[in-house]
């Protein structure tokens, strides 16, 4: 967690809670402690804004600018720790072929494997072989969060546990910025949040069902 990152709505930076954690470390510790014992998020604590940055000069399509995500650093905590204790164990569960997002992984090796797996098509094996590319543009933005909530009840992921990310999923919301000025909020349906440190996990869990699909 970068202390030094743009801050949220609530205009509190994380180097505001490193200056000054003396006064504020009470509060902090027992607002986390709450969320996980009682499954209860603050209201609008998870409202974000959404400042586009053009990728080319003069962009004028949607498509030509990257969304970034201000989140309440505050907030930021609670998926920052649960995506700390779900990474130890979706190693374990996420196959071999799948690297990227996961620790000790990398997308390198996944380029290698694709690499491989092309020089490999004209070999004759099991009467052929077929390569298949998917496109999985905008994927983080459009995944549902139904299927993301019932893949991790099916990996045997406790209801507790699942129902924290359902929280954290369901009390987005975003207010994109135009000209700096904010124009309101609207509630998000479905998606996970770029630069949040729990979707990658989310999105693998998720992608990995699609993998096994294929694999049998």
């Amino acid at each position: 967690m970068d202390p030094s990152s743009a801050p949220g709505p609530d205009s509190f930076p994380g180097s505001f809670y490193q200056v000054f954690w003396e006064l504020v470390s009470h509060e902090v510790v027992n607002f986390v402690q709450h969320f996980f014992i009682n499954s209860w998020l603050l209201p609008n604590l998870n409202s974000n804004f959404v400042a586009l940055i053009p990728k080319i000069p003069e962009a004028c399509l949607i498509s030509q600018f990257r969304p970034t995500v201000l989140a309440n650093f505050l907030f930021k905590i609670i998926p920052k720790i649960m995506a700390d204790r779900m990474g130890k164990i979706v190693s374990r569960i996420i196959t071999k072929h799948e690297a990227a997002f996961i620790k000790g992984g990398s997308i390198t090796d996944c380029i290698a494997m694709v690499l491989e797996g092309v020089h490999m098509l004209d070999r004759k094996a099991f009467g052929g072989n077929v390569g298949l590319k998917f496109d999985i543009k905008k994927a983080f933005d459009t995944i549902s969060w139904d299927f993301v909530l019932d893949v991790l009840t099916r990996f045997g992921f406790h209801n507790t546990i699942v129902n924290w990310v359902k929280i954290i999923l369901c009390s987005a919301k975003l207010s994109i910025l135009i000209n700096g000025a904010q124009n309101g909020y609207c509630a998000c349906s479905r998606g996970v949040r770029q630069g949040d440190p729990l979707s990658p996990i989310l999105f693998c869990l998720a992608e990995e069902v699609f993998s096994r699909c294929l694999a049998h």
